[in-house]
This record gives structure tokens, sequence and C-alpha cells, in this order.
């Protein structure tokens, strides 16, 4: 959905520049500049994020499986505790690159 988002917001808030701003100032590395750049914003963002988030889910995951074994009453408990606390971390921060990414194609500044 985000990726859906702030390619839209960058498309309707700068038109046609939002693609060419991803081709760069020298004119002979348009081609792969503008792929590289497509290729990340389309394919890398939403992929980094994705794997990122099974990743602490699965910890999580094992986390608790673990501390079933070790002593079913008192260690999955706390597992989680720590479960739901890593779960409000992980919203934080997908919350805050959701921003970063949106604020990043409406306003593409000049570098």
């Amino acid at each position: 959905v985000i990726l859906i988002v702030f390619v839209g917001l960058g498309v309707y808030h700068n038109g046609v520049h939002y693609f060419s701003h991803m081709m760069g100032k020298v004119w002979w590395l348009v081609p792969l500049l503008f792929a590289i750049e497509l290729f990340g914003a389309i394919i890398i963002r939403p992929a980094s994020l994705g794997i990122r988030l099974t990743g602490n889910l699965n910890g999580d995951h094992i986390v608790l499986g673990i501390a079933s074994e070790a002593a079913p009453y008192i260690l999955p408990v706390l597992a989680l505790c720590l479960g739901v606390f890593v779960s409000f971390i992980q919203s934080f921060v997908f919350t805050l690159l959701s921003m970063v990414y949106i604020t990043l194609s409406v306003d593409l500044g000049d570098h």
C-alpha cells in the first residue's frame, strides 16, 4: 500500500518531474541512474521492509517457542511481553519509514 501511496503522491504533486528526477544530471548516465533509482523505489524498498518484518516476526515466534519448552508457565509470559514490545517498536519504525518515503516522493528538493 505504501508503495502505491508514495509513487502516487509523488506523481500527483510533481507530475512527470517525479520520474525525471530519478534520471540525474549527467546525460550519458541517465539510463543507468533511472534503472537503479526505479529498481530501488519499486523493488528494493518494499522487499527490504518485508524481509525485515518477516525476520522480526519469525524471531519473536522462535523465542516464544523456546521459552515455552524451557519453562512452560513463567518464560512464555515474559516472551509474550517481549513480543508485544517488539511489535510496538516495529509499528513505530514502519510508520516512520513510510512517512519518510512519502515525504521524499512529494518534496523532491534541489540537490
